[in-house]
């Protein structure tokens, strides 16, 4: 276990900082800042393959003694790392809805460190723009797709087939805080690994998302109005071939496997079992019992 907790070190050195350099520097950068980076690239690089290797081979190894986060936020890398390394890479592309800046999401580990392609699709043009610069200048295997777009459930499947998306992937990322659970309903591109990001004031037993309305833009206050309950994704993922594995300590990402022999040796778990293990979830639910935002037009899924 020592190499998950440097693996912690280095993400608490803020590899992600000095990533965010390179747009601050001109074309010529540092020697000093170019060596730090590469250093840290390398020991992450083999880490992380250690990882996966202990991963793959400890049977009593859980998605917690996994979780870790480098790029992305909170322990999603360490957790999706998990889940590959014991029901293996296929095609290594993912698609990422609601990629934001590119960086500071589900996809970036994977896409740098693992050999992934990437369709990265965001409705904000200005985060898109902060990707293109980082991976134009990090050059990894294989260059992310950057696709401007506001989602609907009409239009989704048409968009990826314009843009090439295979009907096939290994990673799917949908965190648009909209309408969300409608997109994964109507999605037909089949994907091995699913992460989405629900909406944490609802409890395990309740099952909402707000209305399937187009445009349908969030409101944050002090809770989000926007997105879905985890207990809503689970019932329309579980409809479509997936089996819940993994929350996050944020409280409110959820990790779903294919619920098949590739996959058999990644556990299932209940809405109830991983709402009682997370303070956060269970805390932001709790505040949010007599907030007006329930009043609000929510749909039952």
């Amino acid at each position: 276990m020592s190499f998950v907790r440097r693996l912690k070190q280095s993400a608490a050195e803020h590899i992600g900082e000095l990533l965010f350099c390179l747009l601050q520097q001109s074309p010529a950068l540092p020697a000093a800042l170019v060596g730090k980076i590469d250093a840290k690239y390398g020991e992450a690089q083999l880490l992380q393959r250690r990882l996966l290797r202990w991963a793959a081979t400890d049977e009593e190894m859980s998605p917690s003694d996994a979780a870790y986060s480098l790029l992305g936020r909170n322990d999603i890398d360490g957790l999706l790392l998990y889940c590959f390394a014991r029901g293996g890479f296929t095609n290594r592309v993912a698609v990422d809805i609601g990629a934001g800046d590119c960086l500071n999401g589900n996809t970036a580990n994977l896409v740098l460190f693992h050999g992934f392609s990437a369709f990265l699709i965001d409705g904000d043009e200005r985060g898109l723009d902060v990707g293109r610069q980082v991976y134009q200048a990090l050059q990894p295997r294989v260059a992310p797709r950057f696709i401007h777009a506001f989602l609907d459930t009409d239009g989704v499947n048409e968009l990826l087939r314009r843009n090439n998306v295979p009907d096939e992937v290994d990673l799917l990322s949908i965190d648009i805080d909209s309408i969300d659970v409608f997109i994964a309903e109507r999605l037909r591109i089949a994907a091995r690994v699913v992460i989405v990001e629900f909406n944490n004031l609802w409890g395990p037993d309740e099952s909402f998302s707000v209305p399937n309305s187009p445009g349908f833009q969030r409101e944050l206050d002090r809770f989000l109005y926007g997105g879905a309950s985890l207990a809503a994704f689970d019932k329309v993922l579980t409809a479509k071939g997936y089996k819940l594995v993994a929350v996050s300590s944020s409280g409110y990402d959820a990790v779903f496997v294919r619920d098949n022999d590739d996959f058999k040796r990644v556990p299932q778990r209940s809405l109830r079992s991983l709402y009682d293990e997370n303070p956060v979830w269970r805390s932001t639910h709790a505040k949010s019992l007599h907030d007006p935002i329930r009043s609000r037009p929510w749909q039952a899924i």
